[in-house]
């Protein structure tokens, strides 16, 4: 048992002929490894494609090799489509703080022109100076003696009067 070949033959008479393939003598012979048949060339023939199946890598099923390119352009398209996201995520973000700017700015109007009303009539008083015409002989003095401001102590001292007078005459008024 498997020690030697076997010597039985087997042959199998096909009357439909349509639907057999039919392999030429030459073929048998190659499969049965005559050499004759294919002359010198043959053995020659088949170490060449064996070395290059050897340099190709093998193939496993449902593994697909991919190639350095391939990857560059995968990991570049992926690196414009987040480009294009944060992009539009940054824009999204711009046109928020602008509108959220404009509503602050207008509310701060709005504000601003309340107040101006409640105060519209704080801002159209205008006070005088109370003692002009002393104001005016002090400032005199000072330009006389711009390196001597001890000089001016009366024209200071009665423009200080001059102040409290006038202001101890406005309180008194107000009550």
């Amino acid at each position: 048992m498997g020690g030697s070949h076997s010597t039985r033959n087997i042959s199998v008479v096909n009357e439909n002929e349509d639907n057999v393939i039919k392999v030429s003598d030459g073929v048998v012979r190659r499969l049965f490894g005559d050499e004759s048949a294919g002359g010198s060339a043959g053995p020659q023939e088949n170490l060449q494609p064996a070395a290059a199946a050897a340099a190709q890598p093998a193939y496993i099923p449902g593994f697909n090799p991919i190639s350095t390119a391939q990857v560059r352009r995968e990991v570049l398209a992926a690196k414009d489509e987040s480009d294009k996201y944060w992009t539009k995520r940054i824009s999204s973000l711009v046109d928020a703080q602008e509108r959220s700017k404009k509503y602050s700015e207008a509310e701060y109007e709005k504000a601003l022109n309340e107040v101006k009303t409640i105060f519209k009539t704080h801002n159209t008083v205008h006070f005088e100076s109370p003692c002009k015409d002393i104001e005016g002989s002090l400032t005199k003095c000072y330009n006389e003696n711009p390196a001597k401001p001890l000089n001016c102590a009366s024209q200071v001292q009665a423009f200080s009067d001059c102040v409290q007078v006038k202001h101890l005459n406005r309180s008194k008024a107000r009550t």
